[in-house]
């Protein structure tokens, strides 16, 4: 019987699996069917949060200048090692406290409705269908908001070290938008497939975003072996932040006015 309704044509098959399975209404299924729009429109929360990272944090070094008060600051016994960890603390707790909040609050939505269906195959979700991962629905939300949160981090320590480089809030707060958004919008006009698929993948808003990324297919070249995308961005991400951390310190502790 598994095999007949494998073989259905996609929306034949969502219908038969979202009514029999995990006992949607029609209008449910109905707005499942076009899980692609609307997961696009759905996690267009972790932009935010990014938004919400870049404005809260973007001056947490400049400002010091902007208010010339770094002068005072440096002069001070802990004004320059302890001054900077305290700060890049302060600014990882920030982001972690909005990523939990942000998150907290779709899952209690989500356990209003309740979890039926979420032991089922990733791959019986019409977006997911050619999804190379074999595991659960909960799974995926699960490791989708682990690598969300390995790109909140990232993001969170690329924001402090150009407010820390730039000593201008308004031009910290510029880059950071550039670093956000600018490579989407540089994959629309590279003149080769391979700049494109490179610009428009490899990104921070992808991997702080990650749903999409588990039913692409896409793959890398590393070392002679092909290697998925998730796993590439992720990879590139958590050898990055100890790399940014280590800039951040160094920097930090040669502040001058």
């Amino acid at each position: 019987m598994m095999k007949i309704i494998m073989n259905l044509p996609e929306k034949q098959r969502s219908i038969i699996i979202f009514s029999y399975w995990i006992n949607m209404s029609d209008r449910e299924i109905a707005e499942e069917i076009n899980l692609a729009r609307r997961t696009v429109s759905r996690h267009r929360n972790p932009l935010w949060m990014a938004i919400l990272i870049i404005v809260s944090i973007c001056t947490i070094f400049s400002n010091e200048y902007q208010s010339n008060t770094a002068s005072i600051v440096f002069s001070s016994k802990n004004g320059q090692g302890k001054l900077t960890l305290a700060k890049v603390i302060s600014g990882l707790l920030f982001s972690t406290i909005m990523f939990l909040i942000i998150n907290g609050i779709q899952v209690a939505i989500m356990a209003m409705h309740g979890f039926d269906g979420w032991n089922l195959p990733l791959g019986f979700l019409p977006s997911y269908a050619r999804t190379p991962y074999i595991m659960n629905i909960g799974t995926f939300y699960m490791i989708g908001l682990l690598v969300s949160y390995i790109g909140v981090v990232l993001f969170t320590l690329l924001v402090m070290l150009v407010s820390l480089i730039s000593k201008n809030d308004m031009i910290s707060f510029a880059i950071n938008v550039v670093i956000l958004l600018g490579p989407g919008f540089l994959a629309k006009i590279m003149p080769t497939y391979m700049l494109t698929k490179i610009f428009m993948e490899l990104n921070i808003e992808r991997l702080i975003g990650p749903i999409m990324m588990f039913g692409n297919i896409s793959t890398y070249n590393i070392f002679g072996n092909p290697t998925l995308y998730l796993n590439v961005i992720v990879s590139i991400a958590i050898l990055s932040i100890p790399i940014v951390l280590y800039l951040i310190y160094k920097l930090g502790k040669r502040q001058v006015v």
